[in-house]
């Protein structure tokens, strides 16, 4: 996800970018916001460019993320940008995984969607309490959907499993242009989020019936 301001300035100084108490704060954010983004228990390593700092949480296993994997990274304009792994926790049922592998569980999306509004609206309250920039920009994307149903892996029954056409976007955005979202909104997100499932749902159900 991605949330930026329309105006055309500086948001926050190059130079508390590579500032550690300000990378300090920035974590202690993403831990407390209700739900919590980053995970006390995994590691990070802040990143910092005169433009950017961007802080990763979670290890790739093979050619799997960790299931907590969350990339976040603030931008010198305002641009805020979460990345997190959606596929969800591994299953040791062999039938399970292998459903997983073609679906993209909408309850993991919703968690992760509830995170991503939590800490977005933390630090902007934290950085910006006059609310200066209001309203904002935000969009979803989802990188590397593959042959994927966008349905809960517990509602796939018995017999044989049907692999999903493959998106046909890489990435794939939920909508364009940017949706603008008040702070008022940001700060109770859950009928956006709603709107953001059904829109996602559309998306999959397009390329699904041929209609691209």
């Amino acid at each position: 996800m991605c949330w930026a301001t329309p105006r055309d300035e500086e948001v926050v100084d190059p130079v508390d970018l590579d500032d550690a108490a300000s990378q300090q704060r920035l974590q202690q954010l993403a831990h407390s916001c209700d739900p919590p983004l980053l995970n006390y228990e995994l590691g990070k390593k802040p990143e910092a460019t005169l433009a950017r700092l961007r802080i990763p949480q979670g290890e790739v296993q093979g050619s799997m993320p960790d299931e907590h994997a969350t990339i976040v990274t603030i931008h010198s304009d305002g641009t805020l940008t979460v990345v997190q792994n959606v596929t969800g926790p591994r299953s040791r049922d062999p039938n399970r995984l292998m459903v997983g592998m073609y679906r993209l569980d909408p309850d993991v999306v919703r968690d992760r969607l509830e995170r991503s509004w939590s800490f977005a609206a933390a630090w902007w309250n934290d950085h910006d309490g006059p609310r200066r920039h209001d309203p904002l920009l935000y969009g979803v994307g989802f990188y590397d959907v593959g042959a994927r149903s966008f349905e809960r892996v517990a509602d796939h029954g018995p017999g044989g499993l049907t692999v999903p056409p493959k998106c046909p976007e890489n990435p794939l955005v939920v909508f364009d242009p940017p949706r603008p979202v008040s702070r008022a909104v940001l700060n109770e997100p859950e009928p956006e989020i709603a709107r953001i499932i059904t829109l996602v749902e559309l998306r999959f159900r397009e390329w699904a019936n041929n209609v691209w």
